[in-house]
């Protein structure tokens, strides 16, 4: 009986957490549209590796928020980390570990976001080196985030972190293969580093994600 109503509660417990990222997702396009809007850009006239790097800088802003938010309430947080109603309140450690995730996701849409935003809105300009110099300074902070991260973690993160670095690796190395030799061959237009970073982050988010959804599974 105690394992039933264990079982119908993790159950609840989820559906709800479904439901809360349905109507988080809703808000969060509205969200993308307004700013969009905001900004004056026209998604119809930019290229589609920018329509998709913004969409992932947002996202990652969003995700950012949402982990700095869930480390506001240590209750909160065991129980999203136990994936369980009942879980005992996260540990400092925890909630450290959270903040930094958090911090880590909200830079990673910020170094996304910057170069896009800047050149899209003709920002930058003379400007240019002041803005690359910038970009270098986060990117060098949020590589210090992301090495106290792996410090912080436990067995299972690093296991994730490192299987989702090595699907990212040979799904990506087998894609510049292919790509390559259709571009040597003439069966394919060049493009930019810009589309190959966009690429490789979209790549590595969605590995991420399917490396988490399984761990949680298990």
């Amino acid at each position: 009986m105690t394992a039933i109503a264990g079982k119908s509660g993790n159950a609840w417990y989820r559906g709800k957490q479904m439901i809360v990222g349905a109507v988080a997702g809703m808000l969060c396009s509205q969200g993308f549209v307004m700013t969009v809007r905001h900004l004056g850009l026209n998604l119809k006239t930019m290229a589609w590796i920018d329509v998709m790097a913004l969409i992932q800088g947002m996202v990652f802003v969003m995700l950012g928020l949402v982990a700095l938010g869930i480390t506001l309430s240590p209750g909160l947080a065991g129980a999203q980390i136990e994936q369980k109603p009942d879980a005992p309140p996260a540990s400092k450690r925890e909630l450290r570990l959270g903040r930094l995730q958090g911090l880590v996701l909200l830079l990673a849409g910020a170094l996304m976001l910057t170069p896009l935003l800047t050149s899209q809105l003709g920002m930058a300009g003379d400007h240019a080196p002041l803005v690359f110099a910038g970009i270098a300074v986060v990117f060098l902070l949020q590589s210090g985030l992301n090495f106290l991260v792996w410090q912080q973690a436990d067995e299972l993160l690093r296991a994730m972190i490192a299987q989702t670095s090595a699907v990212s690796f040979w799904v990506l190395q087998g894609a510049l293969f292919l790509a390559a030799s259709a571009q040597k061959l003439g069966l394919m237009p060049e493009f930019s580093l810009w589309t190959a970073m966009v690429i490789t982050l979209g790549v590595y988010s969605i590995a991420s994600l399917v490396v988490a959804v399984r761990a949680r599974a298990c």
